[in-house]
């Protein structure tokens, strides 16, 4: 997962929650919604049986900044130098915010539906270097192990194939990580080549999904699978 880039195209946002039902549940219809209660209900995206996936708005800046800080998220995704909450807050604003308004998505804060409890975020990023969009995800450590990066990853994508009308998702990710690559394998993206993906200064493995994805590896109830950004 990388940050957001300057745009290239443009799309209106959406800011409309969609539930995605795990295997064998009921309809989207009939799910009665967590999301969108409490805190910035307006900017709900997604809801899965576990999380709720929104807009990442300034009131989140203690969160990103911690999240920004562990020492996971700066050995494989990068150091962006947020080194403070009001770093977080600007950086929230020139970042994910700018990509909701430019492209009409982006990475998207990722709650506990039961408690609204910040785990990590997930969604797409859209850069100039890369024809099509592609799928991110970093998760605080203390919630790693238990599927939550799965779950969301695989919501997202099925938003993506499906509202956002994508054709093509693509993933990138250090050789190093190997939880961020099983995750992308089980996702059902499968390795491309290797590539230089600014703003990093080393080749990353580049990864590409299709809406023919396995249908094997898209169950959001399948067993947990080690989280990592």
């Amino acid at each position: 997962m990388k940050d957001a880039t300057e745009p290239n195209q443009s799309s209106e946002p959406t800011t409309t929650a969609v539930t995605i039902p795990a295997a064998q549940e009921v309809a989207p219809a009939a799910v009665m919604s967590l999301c969108n209660v409490g805190q910035n209900p307006s900017m709900a995206i997604i809801e899965t049986r576990r999380l709720c996936l929104r807009e990442v708005g300034t009131d989140d800046a203690e969160f990103i900044f911690l999240l920004m800080n562990e020492p996971a998220y700066i050995q494989h995704i990068g150091d962006r130098g947020v080194r403070t909450v009001e770093k977080a807050r600007s950086y929230i604003a020139e970042k994910f915010a700018s990509s909701y308004s430019k492209f009409g998505f982006g990475l998207y804060l990722v709650e506990l539906k039961s408690s609204r409890v910040p785990v990590g975020i997930c969604g797409f990023v859209r850069r100039d270097s890369l024809e099509h969009p592609d799928v991110g995800f970093a998760f605080a450590r203390k919630y790693w192990s238990q599927g939550f990066a799965y779950e969301a990853a695989n919501a997202m994508l099925e938003y993506g194939f499906g509202q956002l009308g994508f054709e093509m998702v693509l993933g990138v990710t250090s050789p190093s990580n190997n939880a961020s690559i099983r995750l992308l394998e089980k996702l059902g993206l499968r390795y491309l080549k290797m590539a230089r993906v600014p703003p990093n200064d080393s080749d990353s493995m580049l990864f590409s999904a299709d809406t023919k994805r396995p249908n094997s590896e898209r169950s959001a109830s399948q067993q947990p699978t080690p989280d990592a950004g």
